[in-house]
């Protein structure tokens, strides 16, 4: 379950958020859970043998929780303290997103992952012009994560998808082969997430 007040801020928070992860009694599913679990693993955390399978089970739990503990080690960055309970509501999400831009740039490590076996569940919400949110300002964390080839450097992350943002959504999609329409959609999130694979060097610092 989350905590209190992170469902509080999430219900106040616009219509683009980013969802409530979390294992339990009805465990997430979906390709937002697949997303995280790139993520985790370009941390260097693990998910379990099952890998990127968009189950948020136990060993995916346990990897938040790493995550997490490890994120409190950190000093002098924003969001704090994270709660360790291995759900990933909001102050987590901004958390992965913060050290996404702070830490992944291209690695060694740049073994492909696939999960487009992923269908239904929970998915990321679609975001385009003029959109607000906290989904907003994940994204411009992973934009800013990708400057060499976005040339995205603005770091104030408001959550306001601008002509600024759009500029770099579209610069992402040219060098990804997509169509450059500056829609965030479901494949776009997916080449985010793919290659924060190939550019995370694992750490958490």
């Amino acid at each position: 379950m989350a905590t209190v007040n992170e469902t509080a801020i999430e219900t106040a928070a616009t219509s683009k958020d980013m969802p409530v992860l979390q294992n339990g009694d009805n465990p997430s599913k979906g390709r937002a859970v697949a997303y995280l679990q790139y993520l985790l693993i370009s941390y260097g955390e693990d998910v379990g043998t099952s890998g990127v399978d968009g189950e948020y089970g136990p060993d995916t739990k346990a990897a938040v929780e790493e995550f997490q503990r490890e994120r409190n080690q950190v000093s002098d960055v924003n969001p704090g303290n994270l709660k360790i309970n291995g759900v990933v509501a909001l102050s987590t999400w901004r958390a992965l997103g913060d050290n996404f831009y702070r830490t992944c740039r291209t690695s060694a490590d740049n073994s492909p992952v696939e999960s487009d076996f992923i269908s239904g569940g929970i998915d990321l919400p679609r975001l385009s012009r003029n959109d607000k949110g906290d989904a907003v300002r994940f994204l411009q964390q992973l934009l800013l994560g990708y400057d060499d080839i976005t040339g995205y450097t603005n770091d104030s992350f408001d959550a306001d998808f601008g002509p600024e943002t759009e500029r770099a959504v579209k610069a992402f999609q040219s060098s990804s082969g997509l169509d450059d329409d500056g829609i965030v959609g479901r494949d776009t999130w997916a080449k985010l997430f793919e290659g924060s694979r190939e550019r995370c060097n694992g750490s958490v610092s």
